[in-house]
């Protein structure tokens, strides 16, 4: 595909010689593209493969350096075509339920499809890699149960093991008793090339739409997007979301295959803190001040002021006395020293062993968070 990508390239630029390699044109035969129909996804795929090649004639010697290796592809958020969804898991049970029951299609029985389809849902692998796999890749004797893709079917070219969900594998053992013998050398599915229309007869016979509300597909390899988002729902770690998925960097297995909905965004929003303001006991008890009520007079208020006549209380009195409304003040001699603080008005039933001396009374109504001062009378 690279290849053929790079031909039909060089052929409408009219390059011949390494040396007639232009920039400008070439981005000029991709607007050309572009204007054609093709979606910016597909016409950064004809820009890779162009500096692919030239990168590979620098490499040979054949040019100094890459005259392409400027440009920039498109962005193509802006121009999706095929946007693919997370089939959830009432969803899969309805499919896997239809393809269990229905009849062969392309090639394949209905319980081979229910097979194919559970594990590809929980392994995330690719329609090719299936099919690549025999009897030999599964060792489902082992701790874990795994399965190995070979180097020449993987998409990176290099030898993946997976591990297999264990119900997973006691189903595929189940299977596999079933069928009868089974040659381990083998294919274990006849998995058809026309593997997107197979998938879309299934779900149409389990009544799964396959577009959403957004326009997103459900396809066969929107099971490997519905394994990722599960992997990702159900709290695993992304750099283990990573390697199971068997991505070259973390922002493709989070940005492109898993898959949030609004209700999920919303939940994730009650590990904020709460910032509703506090009742007003809650308010109080917090400052210390909850035995007291704020903004109102103390309970020993005078009724009048003390004449001119009244008895004055003694300052070094360590004893309990009265004042001019007869309300019960209790001094130490000297509250530093004696390591009492004085506290907040009690009322006559106040009691003068407690040590504690209340807020001589006065006009002045109490204020809340202020009891622990001392008056300087």
């Amino acid at each position: 595909m690279v290849k053929s990508r790079v031909q039909r390239a060089l052929t409408a630029c009219g390059f011949v010689y390494p040396a007639e390699v232009s920039a400008s044109r070439l981005q000029t035969y991709l607007g050309k593209l572009r204007d054609d129909g093709l979606s910016v996804q597909t016409v950064n795929f004809y820009l890779q493969a162009v500096k692919q090649f030239c990168r590979w004639l620098v490499a040979d010697r054949r040019i100094p350096d890459s005259p392409v290796a400027y440009l920039r592809g498109g962005n193509v958020r802006t121009d999706r075509r095929r946007d693919r969804r997370a089939l959830s898991t009432e969803e899969l049970r309805r499919l896997l339920e239809a393809a269990r029951t229905s009849p062969t299609r392309y090639g394949m029985p209905g319980p081979e499809r229910a097979v194919l389809y559970e594990l590809a849902v929980t392994t995330g692998l690719r329609a090719a890699e299936l099919r690549s796999l025999t009897l030999g890749a599964f060792d489902l004797q082992g701790d874990p149960q795994t399965v190995k893709v070979r180097a020449a079917y993987s998409k990176h070219r290099r030898d993946d093991t997976l591990p297999l969900k264990p119900s997973t594998a006691q189903m595929l053992a189940r299977w596999c008793d079933e069928t009868g013998p089974v040659d381990p050398a083998a294919r274990l599915f006849n998995v058809p090339r026309k593997a997107a229309k197979m998938f879309r007869a299934d779900l149409d016979d389990a009544g799964v739409p396959y577009f959403d509300s957004d326009g997103r597909v459900a396809d066969f390899h929107a099971l490997r997007h519905t394994y990722i988002t599960n992997l990702a729902r159900g709290g695993v770690h992304p750099k283990i979301a990573q390697q199971l998925a068997r991505h070259s960097t973390i922002t493709l297995t989070m940005d492109r295959y898993s898959h949030t909905v609004v209700g999920e965004l919303a939940a994730g929003l009650h590990a904020l803190p709460d910032l509703s303001p506090r009742h007003d006991a809650e308010r109080l008890r917090a400052t210390g001040t909850d035995d007291r009520l704020p903004n109102c007079l103390p309970l020993s208020l005078p009724k009048s002021l003390p004449t001119r006549g009244a008895r004055p209380v003694s300052r070094r009195s360590s004893d309990c006395t009265e004042s001019a409304s007869g309300a019960t003040v209790i001094r130490p001699a000297n509250p530093t020293k004696a390591g009492v603080s004085c506290a907040s008005v009690r009322d006559d039933s106040s009691s003068c062993a407690t040590g504690l001396s209340p807020r001589p009374a006065g006009l002045e109504p109490a204020t809340p968070g202020l009891g622990n001062r001392c008056s300087i009378l």
